[in-house]
């Protein structure tokens, strides 16, 4: 049945709020991957004058007879959103995570904060979807979590849903791939002829391709964070 078409302009709309969505988390997250070197007593001040905006902090004990007491082993911050510091001291002066939480609630901080505890991330999520350093980064979850409901209840053309599924969670930026793609690429969603059907990917080569797309990603995403950085440096 042919989609009548304020729909078709209702569902194209919907679908690039959603891909700027997912490319905005993934630009945030890109950025946070390079910091430029800070100080504690830079982070401090910044966190003291309400300046920062968003933390990222990985605690972890420094040797195994200091399980009890947690320090941060590494602790980035930002005041803009693109523009990311690394306390390079951190470590080395055995920041407590107590104290460290104390300061915050000193500071009455209510931004972004990303704490990643000792042993790093497992689960469901893409690894870069968890730490949108942002104030707003649950949107993108909720827009990732829209897109795979689309997903798993829709007919894709390009690959088969176990496909997607992989290329959602281990190839790290299926969604927005998935939201610009699928089931007709954004850019013919109102063309009245719909493209060729082509023979779809099956599920064990997209996890092959999920692999893939998953480790130049992250390269691609560091080498966005690394021009950026060098740019407002």
């Amino acid at each position: 049945m042919e989609i009548a078409m304020p729909w078709r302009v209702a569902g194209l709309a919907v679908r690039f709020v959603l891909l700027v969505t997912l490319l905005w988390g993934v630009f945030l997250t890109a950025l946070s991957m390079t910091p430029a070197q800070g100080w504690l007593a830079d982070f401090q001040r910044d966190l003291r004058a309400g300046r920062v905006e968003a933390i990222v902090v990985r605690d972890g004990y420094a040797t195994p007879e200091d399980r009890d007491t947690l320090i941060a082993s590494s602790l980035i911050w930002t005041t803009d959103s693109l523009v990311w510091r690394m306390a390079q001291d951190a470590w080395n002066a055995g920041y407590p995570i107590e104290r460290f939480t104390t300061d915050l609630a000193r500071a009455s901080f209510d931004g972004r904060l990303i704490r990643k505890p000792r042993g790093g991330q497992s689960g469901f999520w893409p690894a870069w979807l968890g730490e949108v350093p942002h104030r707003y980064g649950q949107v993108v979850q909720a827009a990732w979590v829209m897109a795979l409901v689309v997903m798993l209840f829709s007919r894709p053309r390009l690959a088969n849903r176990w496909a997607w599924f992989w290329l959602f969670t281990v190839g790290q930026i299926g969604a927005p791939l998935f939201v610009l793609l699928e089931s007709r690429p954004i850019w013919s969603a109102l063309d009245p002829v719909p493209p060729r059907v082509v023979r779809p990917v099956e599920g064990g080569t997209g996890c092959g391709l999920a692999i893939l797309l998953g480790f130049t990603s992250g390269l691609l995403m560091l080498a966005i964070g690394t021009y950026v950085a060098d740019l407002t440096g």
